[in-house]
């Protein structure tokens, strides 16, 4: 997995987009039709982050939890005969049962919950 700043990607990404905007805009006055672009969002300073927490993953995990916990997904399981079976599971559930198998600590006190 590539650790690469969230800021860095959203600096890159406009400066992409403001290329491709002033290519769009150049062709557009060459033509003689010129369009009002869409806004785009100023690049903003860098979050200095740690490495070594986990506290980025725990917010993510509460953020998944918060917004998705009702959701249903389908698990693919075989059954005793070998034929595949979705099962519907909750994804509170599922996320939940993942961080007790694998006996997972918060470590952060904002995070943590009795699972």
């Amino acid at each position: 997995m590539m650790s690469v700043p969230e800021q860095v990607l959203m600096s890159e990404l406009n400066k992409v987009r403001r290329n491709r905007l002033n290519r769009e805009m150049q062709e557009q006055s060459d033509s003689g039709l010129i369009q009002v672009p869409d806004a785009v969002a100023p690049p903003q300073a860098p979050l200095e982050t740690d490495l070594t927490s986990a506290e980025n993953q725990e917010r993510e995990i509460m953020r998944l939890l918060m917004l998705y916990a009702s959701e249903i997904i389908h698990i693919e399981q075989t059954d005793e005969n070998n034929d595949k079976v979705k099962i519907p599971v909750m994804v509170a559930d599922y996320i939940v049962h993942d961080i007790r198998r694998d006996e997972l600590q918060f470590e952060n006190p904002v995070f943590c919950f009795n699972f």
